[in-house]
């Protein structure tokens, strides 16, 4: 990605995410994570993707952001194993775009399993490949603008993860499957 393309989008998300955050601030002090709700997908360790930050939740300061627990699937079961993760980043966690939340993603989408949206999803970070480490997760960064308006806000992260297996030796799935899920959340209070 070139330098001047990565300037506007800093400075685009930037002026949206300072628009967009609630403009109540809890803090100023330091910074902090809360992690909240449930992730879904088969049982941990094999395809239950986990949220995980990294980094001191202050402004000016790079944010670290992973998935976890989904590249198990393959080798538990004898499949191959591909997908990507995207990460998203909202203002709050009690509605989008006017629904409640959380709220269930259908059925159709998650083969099957109870997977919600627990945060409002204003912005798509990035999406990348799932890879072999962390295993069967993504990890990606970015930094908390050295801008005071960002002191005591809170910004909300959530993976999706749509990925598939497949392969003639694949238990319990022979054949191809591909589905979405979703991580845990976090919550991240932006300190000094």
């Amino acid at each position: 990605m070139n330098s001047s393309f990565l300037t506007v989008r800093v400075a685009v998300t930037v002026s949206v995410l300072l628009s967009t955050l609630a403009l109540s601030r809890t803090c100023e002090g330091q910074g902090s994570v809360r992690y909240f709700g449930s992730s879904c997908g088969l049982q941990p360790p094999h395809g239950n993707p986990k949220i995980i930050l990294n980094g001191t939740y202050s402004v000016g300061s790079v944010l670290g952001a992973g998935v976890t627990s989904m590249g198990n699937v393959a080798i538990q079961y004898q499949c191959y194993f591909h997908g990507y993760a995207s990460l998203y980043l909202g203002a709050n966690d009690q509605q989008m775009g006017g629904q409640p939340l959380p709220f269930l993603l259908p059925m159709s989408l998650t083969a099957g399993w109870p997977c919600q949206v627990l945060t409002s999803s204003d912005f798509l970070w990035q999406t990348v490949p799932l890879t072999a480490w962390p295993p069967g997760g993504s990890f990606t960064s970015l930094v908390i603008p050295n801008d005071p308006r960002f002191l005591g806000q809170k910004i909300f992260f959530q993976w999706a993860v749509s990925y598939g297996t497949g392969g003639l030796n694949c238990l319990p799935w022979p054949g191809y499957i591909s589905y979405l899920v979703t991580s845990d959340a976090a919550e991240v209070t932006v300190g000094r």
